[in-house]
Order: C-alpha cells, then sequence, then structure tokens
C-alpha cells in the first residue's frame, strides 16, 4: 500500500510540473505542490491563468544597472578626488559627482583646494580652468 501511495505522489508531482512549465510557472515548485495537494495541484493549475511570461523569460529580461559615467573634463574628473575642508583635512577619496554635489551645499567653493591624480599638485578650484562651469563659483 505504502508504494502505491509513493507512486501516486511521484505521479502528482510530475503532471504538476509539467502543466506548470506549460502554464509559464515555476516547475520545480510546483513539483512539490503536486507532491503535497495531488489532485488540488493539478486542478488550481488547470483553472488559473497563464502567466504573460515564464521565469526563465523574466529573468532574461532584466537589465543590469549600469552606473553612471562621470563627465570628463581634459581627463581632470577621472578617476578619485580629494578636497581639503575648511580645517585643511582631506576629504576622499570622493567622485566628482560628490565633489559637484558638496558645490551645490556650499562645502566646496572656488577657494577650497582639491586634488586628483592627473594634478601634480594641490590647487584651488577656481585656478582649474577645466572645471569652471561644472562645480560653481
Amino acid at each position: 500500500m505504502l508504494f502505491f501511495s509513493l507512486i501516486a505522489y511521484a505521479f502528482f508531482g510530475t503532471c504538476a510540473s509539467i502543466m506548470a512549465k506549460k502554464r509559464g510557472k515555476d516547475p520545480a515548485k510546483w513539483f512539490f505542490l503536486g507532491i503535497l495537494f495531488g489532485v488540488f495541484a493539478l486542478l488550481w493549475l488547470l483553472f488559473t491563468g497563464r502567466t504573460s511570461e515564464s521565469v526563465t523569460d523574466r529573468k532574461a529580461n532584466v537589465a543590469p544597472v549600469q552606473p553612471e559615467e562621470e563627465p570628463e573634463v581634459n581627463g581632470l574628473t577621472a578617476g578619485e578626488w580629494y578636497m581639503l575642508d575648511e580645517e585643511h583635512k582631506p576629504q576622499g577619496p570622493l567622485s566628482f559627482r560628490e565633489l559637484q554635489r558638496r558645490a551645490g551645499t556650499g562645502t566646496l567653493h572656488g577657494k577650497s583646494y582639491v586634488w586628483n591624480e592627473a594634478l601634480p599638485d594641490w590647487k584651488r578650484v577656481e585656478d582649474l580652468i577645466e572645471l569652471n562651469g561644472l562645480i560653481g563659483p
């Protein structure tokens, strides 16, 4: 008797898996639901609608998130930036977007010193012609 019960569970699981795959649902999940609920899982699959796309199609349609590219002006915006705060303590590494954000809040201004690997030494923002208009006054 136990043997026939195991065969019946395997049968319902397999049928549920096949039906689920045809309807665009996860076959592994429905295999186990078929084993647990038997005929009721098959009826549920029979009377529920198809999904618009299968699980693998949904995974394939997910676009990877692309990071925003840094604007480049004569090679200066590439790489990591550092700035000196009002107490002349270095802050960084910072992205160019972060420098722009700090300029918008007033933390970075024309008299502030900045540096990145393209510069030989610390420079004031107002002295870097390449940054005029990108960071602000």
